[in-house]
């Protein structure tokens, strides 16, 4: 399976730049500003439509920001294995209107793979580093429920969904597999930071990371269809911000400015400034900041397209091993 999903991931981006290479940095702030009227509190969303932005700024993370300055550096002996509860929401009736199956209907070996992804992008796959987390994947249950199907974040639907199927301790991962939203302009999967197990059992609950079935490995939407929604989500549960940070909305705060996404070795870079001349299907040649560096366009936590994705650097790999073991070391978060 691996040998297969490593042939899988290293295909070309040829596909993919074939469509972002007609998006616009309009396009962008277009999706950003509609997602963005969907967020009211934490969490963050990944976004399909014509150009990928995934995630809405983070409103609660001030813990989380105050710990960055002492992320230290990555321990090269680090080594967590995640346990993964994955609940896969289902639902009877799928929409005529839509090319592929919406009833959420995925199998165990699609999640197999899921988890492998996730492993290999961890693991230094590409242009990265080991960050030293690994993936196991503990249980899978399946509930049909047409309300939990299409819930959005921060909202009943998905409180009331998590409380009934979250399972496992601060430190296991559980993973929400869903659908139900219109593509393209749909949420693709959202997560929230770790500094939520810290909150009351009503908030912490909420913790954990939700992606559309349509983004696993083989799915259904070109770009979109390496599993890597998860990978990106899941480094928000682990602790990082978009490379971008905190430029995360048109007429908002720059990306340029500030201290960035607290990691030193992802060079400052903005979504809707101009990115200078771009030379390749995933954004190659883009510098949209004065300070040094190129846009780190291939970083998992930037905004592109599955087959542009190929690494996280040292420094986010210091940062997600100091907030896990902060926020969610069992040693000192027991509860269940």
């Amino acid at each position: 399976m691996a040998a297969g999903l490593l042939a899988l991931l290293g295909a070309t981006a040829a596909q993919a730049g074939a469509v972002q290479g007609q998006a616009s940095r309009g396009a962008a702030a277009t999706c950003v500003s509609e997602f963005s009227s969907l967020r009211t509190l934490t969490g963050h969303g990944r976004k399909i439509g014509p150009f990928d932005t995934r995630d809405a700024q983070p409103k609660r993370s001030g813990d989380a920001k105050a710990l960055a300055k002492a992320n230290g550096k990555k321990e090269e002996d680090f080594r967590r294995t995640i346990a993964v509860n994955v609940h896969v929401i289902t639902n009877r009736t799928p929409n005529p209107s839509l090319p592929f199956d919406d009833t959420g209907r995925v199998t165990t070996e699609r999640i197999e793979e899921q988890i492998s992804v996730l492993n290999l992008a961890y693991g230094g796959f590409g242009s990265g580093v080991d960050s030293g987390f690994r993936f196991k994947l503990k249980k899978v249950d399946y509930t049909e429920n047409a309300g939990w199907y299409v819930a959005t974040v921060d909202t009943p639907a998905e409180a009331e969904m998590k409380r009934a199927l979250r399972s496992g301790k601060p430190d296991d991962l559980n993973l929400y597999i869903k659908g139900g939203i219109e593509y393209p302009g749909s949420a693709a999967g959202w997560a929230y930071m770790p500094d939520i197990v810290g909150e009351a059992a009503a908030i912490s609950v909420l913790g954990g990371v939700v992606v559309d079935h349509r983004t696993l490995p083989g799915g259904p939407i070109p770009g979109f269809d390496l599993g890597h929604t998860a990978t990106h989500e899941l480094g928000h549960w682990l602790g990082l911000f978009h490379t971008f940070h905190p430029g995360e909305a048109p007429g908002g705060p720059s990306g340029c400015d500030g201290e960035g996404d607290f990691v030193a070795d992802t060079p400052a870079h903005d979504l809707f400034s101009d990115p200078g001349t771009v030379t390749g299907p995933c954004g190659e040649g883009s510098d949209s900041c004065s300070a040094a560096g190129v846009d780190p366009i291939y970083n998992f936590m930037n905004y592109s397209y599955d087959q542009c994705y190929s690494e996280f650097t040292a420094g986010q790999a210091a940062r997600m091993q100091s907030q896990f073991l902060h926020w969610r070391d069992k040693a000192k978060y027991a509860r269940a």
